[in-house]
């Protein structure tokens, strides 16, 4: 079995003299590492150096790797973090690349270069996506749809988000998590809670029964003869809101 002096001069024939001090220090007082040191050696491990990445930096104990070996615990520490997680709101989606197109002068209102004359095209991307419901669920699964649109503008990129439906899920921002949560998964069985989400509605308290009166809705109408016609209704308050 090589000893250490022989694996650290095998790595230091396959490493750039800048990087020798680098390398002593790590099997020498590996502790005594900066930040900065220490990210070098794992941007050298990350880059292929086979030598170095497959040599322990320090003895082992009947083929056993000690815990000082920081080599081993670099590669582990890159190895752990590869896979990226799913986001935690609109995890799922599909998008397009195309153009928008400016139909009206809007430099009146506004001084954004992708829209001050009519006819100017811009190059954008956009992305449509279920809210709380992840990769594993088909597109036909009830859930709220959100999109996000990227304008490739010549001031830089210009982002615009949206959901398919006018009133969000809440007003006050710090209950946000707490929808998004109540419509997740359990942890420990993997399937949808529909206890959270009564336990989200019942002790949240966000409409009382003197406020039913200053209810409004939304709705469509079908006529005689069987036709549907887009309509909205606004019910109007006299006692304001």
């Amino acid at each position: 079995m090589p000893s250490t002096e022989e694996k650290k001069q095998k790595i230091l024939a396959t490493i750039d003299p800048e990087h020798h001090s680098l390398i002593e220090k790590a099997f020498g007082n590996p502790g005594d590492m900066t930040e900065e040191e220490s990210q070098k050696l794992k941007e050298l491990v990350a880059k292929g150096h086979n030598d170095l990445a497959k040599h322990n930096a320090r003895p082992q104990i009947k083929s056993i790797p000690l815990a000082s070996d920081v080599f081993l615990f670099q590669k582990q520490q890159a190895f752990n973090r590869h896979k990226l997680l799913e986001r935690m709101v609109h995890p799922c989606g599909s998008g397009a690349f195309g153009y928008f197109e400016a139909t009206k002068d809007m430099s009146s209102y506004t001084k954004a270069s992708f829209l001050q004359s009519s006819g100017l095209k811009t190059p954008i991307f956009i992305r449509f996506s279920t809210v709380t419901l992840g990769r594993e669920f088909p597109d036909t699964a009830r859930n709220p749809r959100g999109f996000a649109v990227k304008f490739y503008t010549g001031e830089g990129n210009y982002d615009i988000v949206g959901l398919d439906f006018p009133v969000f899920f809440c007003r006050d921002p710090i209950q946000g998590p707490d929808v998004i949560r109540s419509q997740g998964r359990r942890p420990d069985n993997f399937l949808l809670d529909y206890n959270a989400t009564f336990d989200l509605l019942a002790n949240n308290v966000w409409q009382e029964s003197s406020a039913r009166r200053k209810t409004q809705g939304l709705g469509l109408i079908v006529s005689h003869t069987g036709e549907t016609t887009m309509t909205v209704y606004l019910s109007g308050i006299q006692t304001g809101r």
